[in-house]
C-alpha cells in the first residue's frame, strides 16, 4: 500500500509540475495609471495626530488621533522623464538619468 501511495503523489506532483509549467502566461493588461505621463496623483490616508503650533517642521507627531485625514500628493519619477523612457531605464545599470522621485507638497483634503 505505502508503495501505491508514494508512486499516487510523485505521479500528482509530476502533473501539478507540468500542468503549471504549461503553456503561455497570462498577465494583466498594463493599469492606467502607468499610462502617459509620469506624475501621479496618489490619495493618502493617516490617522496622525496634528502638530501644534500648526507652523513646526513636521506637520504630523507619533501620536495617534480619533480622526481620519484623507488627503493627495503628486509624485514624479525622474524629471520630466516619458513612460517608455521610464520602463527602459528602469532595467538598465548604471542608468543614464537619475530616477529620483520627486514629490509636490501633499494637501489634506479632509479630516473625519
Amino acid at each position: 500500500m505505502a508503495i501505491h501511495t508514494r508512486a499516487a503523489v510523485a505521479a500528482f506532483a509530476a502533473a501539478a509540475v507540468l500542468v503549471g509549467c504549461a503553456g503561455t502566461p497570462a498577465l494583466m493588461p498594463t493599469p492606467a495609471i502607468y499610462l502617459g505621463d509620469t506624475a501621479k496623483r496618489l490619495f493618502t490616508g493617516a490617522n496622525a495626530e496634528p502638530a501644534t503650533p500648526t507652523d513646526a517642521a513636521l506637520p504630523y507627531t507619533s501620536d495617534r488621533s480619533r480622526s481620519m485625514a484623507y488627503g493627495s500628493v503628486s509624485v514624479e519619477i525622474g524629471e520630466s522623464v516619458a513612460w517608455p523612457m521610464l520602463a527602459e531605464m528602469s532595467t538598465e545599470s548604471p542608468r543614464e538619468l537619475p530616477l529620483e522621485p520627486h514629490q509636490a507638497p501633499s494637501r489634506v483634503d479632509r479630516r473625519a
